[in-house]
């Protein structure tokens, strides 16, 4: 799993996650992961993907557009 912007321009690091879990209770299959974002800009107004690829095969399963937006970026003058 990663993010990219429209052009698949990675934006953020490539997390793996083993989606193994078989419980019946739907909160005992749920997995937290933390992305860390490229140290650029990114633009409110843009569209953003969550692209999950298969590790096996390198095919896209799925993509879930997001906005990016960054609460403070680097705005202060000192």
């Amino acid at each position: 799993m990663y993010f990219a912007d429209e052009f698949d321009n990675h934006v953020s690091d490539t997390q793996l996650i083993i989606a193994d879990k078989t419980d019946s209770e739907p909160k005992n299959r749920t997995t937290r992961v933390r992305f860390t974002l490229k140290g650029m800009e990114f633009d409110p107004d843009a569209k953003y993907y969550l692209n999950i690829v298969m590790k096996e095969t390198g095919s896209l399963t799925e993509q879930i557009e997001f906005s990016i937006k960054i609460a403070f970026a680097n705005d202060f003058d000192f």
